[in-house]
């Protein structure tokens, strides 16, 4: 009767062990992405393996629709949200604590940056409005060349603060990429 105490205790431990060595040691991420159709983002949280980065548990998906810079685009009429369009979810970052980043210049735009690109599009209406209007236009393609030109609208004309720059600027990147 003792022995079959002792291999269920020795059961127990050899799976419960394990399982809290898994979880005290593991590893918290999280993953965002955002659709250019309904301008929507959500979030997900994940749980990795210590130092692999290999992910156990994930989340739910969290939507948020806090962000000031969508806010701000659809009040001025730069873009509008496309809700009757199935959403196409980017993701725009990954993070975990094992190996810190994961972000994406969408990320930097949208989110990390949303202050500077807010003031930006104030400074500069004339080249913001061609700006995001031309970066969603592509982002919302079928085309995985058309959304790869988004991306680099977005990330390599940001800073330009003159109209024919902005045009000429654009127009090189859709050389460069078709």
């Amino acid at each position: 009767m003792r022995i079959v105490r002792t291999k269920r205790w020795l059961s127990i431990l050899a799976f419960a062990v394990p399982i809290a060595l898994l979880i005290l040691t593991s590893q918290r991420g999280g993953l965002t992405y955002f659709s250019p159709d309904s301008l929507e983002c959500h979030a997900q949280s994940e749980r990795t393996i210590f130092a692999t980065g290999i992910p156990f548990y994930r989340s739910n998906y969290t939507r948020y629709d806090d962000n000031p810079l969508i806010a701000y685009l659809v009040r001025e009429k730069f873009v509008s949200p496309q809700p009757e369009v199935p959403g196409r979810w980017q993701l725009i970052s990954h993070w975990n604590e094992s190996w810190r980043g994961g972000y994406a210049d969408m990320y930097r735009i949208l989110v990390r940056y949303r202050k500077e690109s807010i003031e930006w599009s104030e400074n500069n209406r004339a080249c913001a409005e061609i700006y995001w209007s031309e970066a969603f236009h592509y982002l919302r393609s079928n085309n995985r060349k058309d959304v790869n030109l988004g991306h680099a609208i977005l990330s390599q004309c940001r800073v330009i603060d003159d109209l024919d720059e902005m045009r000429a600027a654009i127009q090189q990147l859709k050389s460069a990429m078709q």
